[in-house]
């Protein structure tokens, strides 16, 4: 069989493994409904349908950045710092705008079960859906694309996945891309999937600590809030906050190579 025929053919086996594991991690949840359960029992079964997938696709975990490389606990909380800091930016600055109206506290036994829940729910779903929208993307095809159209595609995948929880909007899809920079450059530039997972992580906990777990239907998470001023400055608050973080990690890799670099000379002029 002809190499164009065989690629055409890995292409589709990619395709199809794609949207398994997408119909999987999206269209079940709605199905059974957003709770506590739910964010539990999905990654149980998810890894074995990866695993078949990855067989399916002549391809590995590893290829998907599921390596537990020297240093991937590190990527991973520092990841989880960048994002859980940068969304409480973001937070502190909505409030000093007097977005928010707060109401009551919730209960010591409340907050307690809402950090948990948060911790353990947003790792699983942050880890899964990096895995489909980016890690399986990038292991699928950095062998047969450009790296430009695998960063567009990674981009465009992310975005879109959204569409099964928020619908479709153009402000939704660019909040996405915005905050798809910072995940899909920490892929690249460690190709694995941990800080880019710890990104998504921290965000995501930031998120449902103050409005609460995605599919409860709470107002608010630590203290109960409404929304007073929905203004499209705050849209394009979120934005700004989205490209500082991007600017950021950017500027973190950058430092990082110099150390990685002045270190290495060090030690050859010993």
């Amino acid at each position: 069989m002809e190499a164009s025929a065989l690629r055409y053919i890995q292409v589709i086996k990619i395709i199809l493994g794609f949207m398994i594991l997408s119909l999987y991690n999206n269209l079940l949840p709605i199905m059974l409904g957003l709770n506590g359960a739910t964010w539990l029992v999905i990654p149980l079964f998810f890894f074995f349908i990866l695993y078949g997938i990855a067989r399916f696709t002549s391809k590995s975990f590893r290829d998907f950045g599921l390596q537990f490389h020297s240093g991937w606990v590190k990527n991973l909380i520092k990841g989880f710092s960048f994002g859980f800091i940068f969304y409480c930016i973001l937070v502190s600055l909505s409030i000093f705008f007097e977005r928010y109206q707060f109401h009551e506290s919730r209960t010591f036994g409340e907050i307690a079960l809402l950090i948990v829940s948060s911790l353990i729910g947003m790792f699983f779903g942050s880890l899964l859906n990096d895995i489909i929208t980016k890690g399986y993307i990038y292991g699928s095809f950095k062998e047969i694309m450009s790296r430009r159209w695998l960063i567009l595609l990674i981009l465009f995948s992310y975005s879109f996945d959204d569409i099964w929880y928020e619908g479709f909007s153009i402000s939704n899809t660019v909040f996405s891309i915005c905050l798809g920079l910072s995940l899909v450059y920490c892929l690249f530039q460690t190709r694995s999937i941990w800080m880019t997972t710890g990104i998504h992580w921290g965000w995501n906990v930031m998120y449902s600590l103050f409005y609460g777990m995605p599919g409860t239907g709470e107002q608010g998470g630590i203290y109960a809030i409404s929304i007073v001023n929905r203004g499209a400055f705050f849209q394009y608050l979120t934005l700004v906050i989205c490209i500082m973080m991007f600017l950021f990690v950017v500027c973190y890799f950058s430092f990082k190579k110099k150390q990685d670099v002045s270190f290495s000379n060090t030690l050859s002029d010993k």
